[in-house]
């Protein structure tokens, strides 16, 4: 998957491109089926960013995404938050670029607090 409702299929010959994309399944479920184009490449990407150290009285789900949207369009804050830990998690898409690893500073009611964020997996 391509992302964007994209899939994309690869073939040995532009032949065996053309027969499997004039099949009555293919036409069936897809909208367009057609050869790729490098203007087509994803140039972004999803990922989770966890934050770890943020004052449990400042937790709501509009702090967690205003720390997010540093990077990117918040899609998904996570319901589950980690009390033990003081963590977070939420889905960023963000640009094409190293992986995201950084130190924040936050003030909450005059009080500063150190929140370290990186890109986590899913789990």
């Amino acid at each position: 998957m391509l992302g964007s409702k994209k899939l994309l299929m690869i073939f040995d010959t532009r032949r065996s491109m053309e027969e499997v994309a004039g099949l009555a399944f293919m036409l069936n479920h897809f909208i367009k089926v057609r050869p790729w184009t490098t203007s087509e490449a994803n140039r972004s990407r999803r990922v989770w960013l966890k934050g770890i150290g943020r004052p449990l009285h400042a937790w709501s789900r509009e702090n967690m995404a205003r720390i997010g949207r540093i990077w990117g369009p918040v899609i998904y804050v996570e319901d589950t938050q980690d009390q033990q830990y003081s963590a977070f998690k939420v889905m960023v898409d963000i640009g094409l670029g190293p992986n995201i690893q950084a130190m924040l500073k936050v003030i909450v009611e005059g009080e500063e607090f150190l929140i370290y964020v990186k890109e986590t997996s899913g789990d």
